[in-house]
C-alpha cells in the first residue's frame, strides 16, 4: 500500500487549554485571591501572573509551574497581596517548555478607597423623592432597609450593585413628615444615615 500526492493536514493542538480564570477580592484580608484551571496540558513549563492599573501596561507580580503534561483538571492559586485603589486587571501567560506563549483574556478588580466608602443622601430634607449613593466592592445585591424615629421598620428593598458607586431612589411621597433611619448593608460594608421628610 503506497500514500501519493500532496495533500496534507493542518492540525493545531494547543499546549493548555483554560477552563475557568477568577479573580475575587478578599477584603478581611485585603487580598486578591487568582485561580484558574486546567483542562488538559502539554509541555507546560510555567504561569505567569500580571496586572495592570490601566489595561495595558503589565507587570508580573509571580510565576507559578505548571504540571507539563497532563489529560485531567489541574487547578492553580495565586494571592495578589498588594492590590492597589482603583481598578486592578489580571491575566496570566503560560509558558511552554520551548519558551511559546499565549494570554488568557483579562479579568478586573475595582477597589474603592474607605475614604469614599460613605453614603449620602440628596436632597436632605426632602418632601417626597430623595437619591441615595454608596459604593459596593463587587457585583452583588444589597439591603435596603427603612427606619422610623421608634425603630419601626417600614420597608426593605433588595439593590443589584455593580462594582464602584451606586444609586437608588427612595420615596417618602406616602409617608408621614419626620425623622427616617436607612441601613444598606453589602457583602463588605454596613451603611447607615438618616432623613428628615417634611
Amino acid at each position: 500500500m503506497s500514500f501519493g500526492g500532496t495533500a496534507g493536514l493542518d492540525c493545531i493542538v494547543l499546549p493548555v487549554e483554560l477552563s475557568e480564570f477568577n479573580a475575587e477580592y478578599v477584603p478581611d484580608h485585603d487580598v486578591v485571591d487568582i485561580s484558574w484551571a486546567t483542562e488538559s496540558e502539554r509541555d507546560n513549563d510555567y504561569f505567569v501572573i500580571e496586572k495592570s492599573q490601566d489595561g495595558n501596561m503589565f507587570d508580573e507580580i509571580g510565576r507559578v509551574n505548571g504540571v507539563g503534561n497532563s489529560t485531567m483538571e489541574t487547578k492553580y492559586y495565586f494571592a495578589d497581596t498588594d492590590p492597589q485603589v482603583g481598578v486592578n486587571y489580571y491575566r496570566l501567560k503560560q509558558v511552554d517548555v520551548n519558551g511559546e506563549f499565549n494570554y488568557s483574556p483579562l479579568k478586573s478588580i475595582n477597589l474603592l478607597d474607605d475614604a469614599y466608602d460613605i453614603i449620602s443622601v440628596a436632597p436632605n430634607p426632602t418632601k417626597n423623592e430623595t437619591f441615595i449613593s454608596f459604593n459596593c466592592y463587587n457585583k452583588e445585591e444589597a439591603t435596603l432597609k427603612l427606619y422610623d424615629s421608634k425603630g419601626n421598620l417600614f420597608e426593605t428593598n433588595i439593590i443589584d450593585c455593580v462594582p464602584g458607586g451606586n444609586h437608588v431612589k427612595l420615596d417618602l411621597s406616602s409617608k408621614p413628615d419626620g425623622v427616617y433611619f436607612v441601613t444598606i448593608n453589602t457583602n463588605n460594608k454596613a451603611y447607615n444615615t438618616k432623613i428628615l421628610k417634611q
